[in-house]
């Protein structure tokens, strides 16, 4: 990063234009499609077909699939901390070797 004071301004920016898309695609689907329309697009479609029902199972694995990797950082943080390693009185975990 050449410009690391700029970080704050360049995520503002991002974080800003984001929230407008989303507001712009859910007035757009709301004008569209009126009241009826579920939150989770899926459970708008009818499930009689068997596409319908592999997708609902590959949206629920990966919903299942993401939770350890949401963790993730905060497990690495606390694995690199120093109180941790007192705790277990060691200096290297053998999953690391």
């Amino acid at each position: 990063m050449k410009k690391p004071k700029e970080f704050r301004k360049v995520m503002k920016i991002i974080f800003i234009m984001t929230i407008i898309l989303y507001v712009v695609f859910a007035q757009i689907g709301f004008v569209s499609y009126g009241k009826n329309v579920l939150p989770i697009i899926l459970f708008n479609l009818k499930s009689d077909s068997g596409i319908i029902i592999a997708s609902y199972i590959s949206y629920a694995v990966l919903l299942l699939t993401s939770i350890p990797l949401e963790h993730l950082p905060a497990l690495k943080t606390i694995e690199e901390s120093k109180f941790f390693k007192e705790y277990l009185k060691v200096s290297e975990f053998p999953w690391k070797k």
